[in-house]
């Protein structure tokens, strides 16, 4: 073989097996031979593209390469991006290096690489695409949006700040994300985002932020690590969604479901607590209390008369005026319809309860007024002592109530103690 054999072989095996695409072109621009990949790239056979002309599959920057061209003519390489049409007719994203081969100090032809960016710049058109609709949707989303890196500085923040924690969003980028405007550090919060980074785990959290208007604002903040293609820990991000009404309804759930939904006095279910709270103290701390059970007199007559509007009202009114007469330390509940109990804690002696219970029935003799209605109330009470009437929830109760009985027995309008029940306290 000679040498001219064995360089042309050696050209050949380089066009064929090159796993890039590979054009050669005459010095006039066409094609006078390519490789199966630029087959694949183009769309055209083999005998399809000999002859075409480099300006017949060019897209755009026609004058940049005809610069290059020039330059090539001239024996200078170049590499350009270049959009070129498929035999489909579909443009392609082509990255283009050619190069002149010279025989003799004369160009016979040029020697172009091509690597096809199509797919490189669509993945790339897209995820810009992705991110201007993700930041469009952030932008313009309810809920709180932060990004961190992995410092903790937040880097991006929703405009939503504004308008749930009432802060613009410059507040918070470029500082630690447990940065809050108005200085208060959330310690729960910390504990939780710090305990993210280390175990690198997303993470689920109710926090308590206050307006500066001052109202409370509650967010369900969901934490979530971001990792890259090869599973390395990039950055954060916060998400939190505003739960304010949500809460406000559990807490008017717990409310309600420990006290009476007309007067918001103690239900019986919370006075029950209560009390076995002040028998666990009495025993204890060796402390004196007293239980009162209260009937509100003919109650039902008045709800027949003037109707049940009324009687809610003189109910409510009821348990205002006698919660004027206890202490702070005092509790007054609701023990069904027109019944009430009362702990009267930490006593001296008995008489301090009789003086209490006194003046409960003196505040019921001015008359209630409601709208054109003048109504007189009194009520009966029974009262029993802890240690001296029952040492039990169920037996003051009971001695309470007994004690009442007898009160409602003997013409109402009186207060009386159960060891006391032959005595006239009136």
């Amino acid at each position: 073989m000679t040498l001219n054999e064995s360089s042309n072989e050696l050209f050949q095996s380089i066009v064929e097996e090159n796993p890039d695409a590979v054009l050669v072109f005459s010095v006039d621009g066409r094609i006078v031979q390519l490789n199966r990949r630029a087959v694949e790239i183009l769309g055209y056979t083999v005998e399809e593209a000999q002859g075409i002309h480099f300006r017949r599959v060019i897209v755009s920057k026609q004058k940049k390469v005809f610069a290059h061209f020039k330059k090539a003519v001239q024996g200078i390489p170049y590499k350009e991006e270049i959009d070129a049409y498929h035999k489909k007719g579909n443009v392609l994203h082509l990255q283009v290096k050619c190069i002149p081969l010279k025989s003799q100090h004369k160009i016979i032809c040029y020697f172009c690489i091509v690597k096809d960016l199509t797919e490189f710049y669509k993945a790339k058109d897209s995820l810009r695409d992705s991110e201007r609709r993700y930041r469009l949707l952030a932008d313009n989303s309810l809920d709180l949006i932060q990004l961190l890196n992995l410092d903790g500085v937040v880097t991006y923040a929703s405009p939503s700040h504004k308008t749930v924690l009432g802060y613009n969003a410059e507040e918070y980028i470029g500082k630690w994300v447990l940065h809050q405007p108005d200085g208060v550090v959330d310690e729960g919060f910390k504990d939780t985002f710090v305990n993210m980074v280390l175990t690198q785990k997303a993470f689920t959290r109710e926090i308590h932020r206050i307006h500066p208007s001052g109202y409370d604002v509650w967010l369900e903040l969901k934490g979530t690590p971001m990792f890259d293609e090869d599973g390395n820990f990039q950055h954060m991000m916060l998400v939190g969604r505003e739960i304010t009404e949500r809460k406000n309804y559990q807490k008017e759930l717990e409310f309600l479901s420990f006290h009476d939904a007309l007067t918001g006095v103690p239900n019986r279910r919370l006075f029950k607590e209560k009390l076995e709270q002040a028998l666990k103290e009495g025993k204890r701390y060796n402390r004196k209390f007293a239980v009162l059970f209260i009937d509100l007199d003919h109650f039902k007559r008045i709800n027949d008369t003037y109707g049940h509007d009324i009687g809610d009202e003189l109910l409510l009114e009821f348990s205002l005026r006698v919660k004027n007469q206890l202490r702070e330390t005092d509790t007054l509940a609701r023990h069904g319809g027109d019944e009430f109990t009362i702990i009267l804690s930490e006593l001296i002696d008995e008489e301090d309860a009789l003086i209490i219970a006194k003046r409960i029935l003196a505040s019921l003799k001015e008359p209630w007024k409601f709208g054109e209605h003048v109504i007189q109330m009194t009520l009966s009470m029974g009262i029993a002592f802890y240690p001296t009437d029952g040492t039990t929830s169920d037996e003051l109760l009971k001695h309470a109530d007994n004690a009442l009985y007898v009160v409602k027995e003997s013409g109402r309008n009186n207060v009386q103690i159960y060891s006391r029940l032959t005595e006239d306290l009136s």
